[in-house]
């Protein structure tokens, strides 16, 4: 299966927009339990970092909402990178999220603009 940069690059800030942070350690005598261990992202082909879980469910999430209008070779390639080479990934996520779907802009539940 090609992983694409799109995803891979989206899934990689929305992973960081969606960390969430635990309360401050109480300061009782009780030891507090030692946090879950992080899953280390894979460095894919292209240099951008994402988890297996994220890139299954982008696919997954993408063939659902978005192959109905684009292909996935809209968001690879020579063009693709012409348009977001000096952009931050953040822009790619607000892209999406305040445009697409293209009859329903920030229609679709948060947590799949974030995968």
């Amino acid at each position: 299966m090609k992983k694409i940069f799109f995803g891979s690059a989206l899934a990689f800030v929305l992973a960081g927009c969606s960390a969430t942070y635990g309360a401050a350690p109480e300061t009782g005598g009780a030891q507090a339990a030692a946090p879950e261990a992080a899953v280390a992202p894979e460095a894919s082909s292209d240099g951008s970092f994402y988890t297996s879980r994220q890139a299954t469910r982008g696919d997954g999430l993408f063939r659902d909402n978005c192959v109905s209008c684009h292909s996935a070779s809209e968001f690879a390639g020579a063009s693709f990178q012409r348009r977001w080479r000096n952009r931050a990934v953040g822009d790619i996520y607000e892209f999406v999220l305040y445009s697409m779907p293209d009859d329903n802009p920030g229609g679709l539940p948060e947590q799949t603009y974030a995968d």
